[in-house]
């Protein structure tokens, strides 16, 4: 049978697994500041091209589509324009061979990684596929699944790898629910908890039969400060003056924080879109991630579907109905 081009029957949420792209700095951004590699002021100059990692040369996104860089930023605003030679210089000082570093380097944004959901089925009480992390054995994995006969310099993790990790490439792949459980982490402060579909069965006369308890899998020692200068780069993203998202939620009126990504896969179509928030900033209710699939196109689509998400549901499309004016008419 020709199987449908657009896979109709795959439960995109739970199963559609991609490179997440940029919607996972957050992640180092958070693991670099715990482990004192900046702090929350630290900056870094985006040089265009980053050579310390070896050939070829990885360049930030502005510099390949301009030939202009970020110049200084530090992490809030690094998130909040994308920065991709920021992140770079993060994987290569968490580890790199020069020092005999670089397998312990990702081992650490590993277990980071791990914390916040991205190693582990969400235990929703539907069919899910599990997230696929980089790490040494999955690049091994990949690499011999394609070629059995690879070499191990072939198969080796290197500093090139890493810092493609940190920018959300490398054999990084996930579905929205993963995404979604790692933002709702990092939007409570570090507890990660089990999801669920279902909050409690109800017997036929209308009592509980039996109440879904909140299960805490993970608690994440954050220091406060780290975690305000990563929430306040997210709201950057939508609000500052050079964030990739200002347009669209230009004279909203909740304050959303927020992530953009995106993923090529296949050369002749677009690049996945992806898109990551909580909202609203001072006091988290809703956590939501949007992914297109071959989606990328002019006016951030799926960034445009969150915010329509966010008003429906903190009720900004509610119109009351005028009950009194009905009645006196019909009279």
């Amino acid at each position: 049978l020709h199987r449908a081009s657009t896979t109709p029957l795959v439960n995109r949420p739970m199963s559609e697994r991609k490179a997440p792209g940029s919607t996972f700095k957050m992640i180092p951004a958070l693991a670099a500041l715990e482990l004192g590699l900046i702090t929350p002021s630290s900056t870094i100059m985006d040089l265009g091209y980053f050579t310390k990692a070896g050939k070829p040369y990885p360049k930030c996104w502005i510099y390949g589509s301009s030939g202009a860089t970020h110049r200084a930023v530090n992490v809030a605003h690094a998130l909040e324009v994308s920065c991709n030679y920021f992140f770079y210089e993060l994987a290569y000082r968490l580890g790199n061979s020069a020092n005999g570093t670089t397998e312990q380097g990702i081992s650490t944004l590993n277990e980071y990684m791990a914390a916040f959901g991205l190693n582990d089925k969400t235990g929703i009480e539907i069919g899910e596929s599990a997230p696929m992390m980089a790490t040494p054995t999955t690049k091994e994995r990949s690499i011999r699944a394609i070629n059995p006969n690879a070499t191990d310099s072939q198969v080796q993790w290197t500093d090139a790898d890493s810092i493609r990790t940190y920018i959300g490439q490398s054999v990084n792949n996930y579905a929205p629910i993963h995404m979604t459980k790692y933002i709702a982490t990092l939007a409570n402060g570090g507890t990660r908890y089990k999801m669920h579909l279902v909050s409690k069965l109800v017997n036929p006369d209308g009592t509980t039969a039996q109440k879904v308890e909140e299960t805490v899998e993970n608690i994440l020692e954050l220091q406060p400060q780290n975690l305000d200068i990563v929430y306040q780069g997210m709201l950057l993203v939508t609000s500052g003056q050079k964030g990739t998202l200002r347009n669209i939620f230009r004279n909203f009126p909740i304050q959303v924080a927020a992530k953009s990504g995106t993923a090529e896969e296949d050369k002749s179509r677009s690049s996945h879109s992806w898109f990551v928030c909580f909202a609203p900033y001072d006091d988290p209710q809703i956590a939501i991630t949007v992914l297109l699939p071959y989606g990328e196109i002019t006016g951030s689509p799926s960034a445009v579907i969150a915010r329509e998400i966010i008003r429906d549901y903190m009720g900004l499309n509610y119109e009351p109905e005028n009950h009194y004016m009905e009645n006196i008419l019909a009279e």
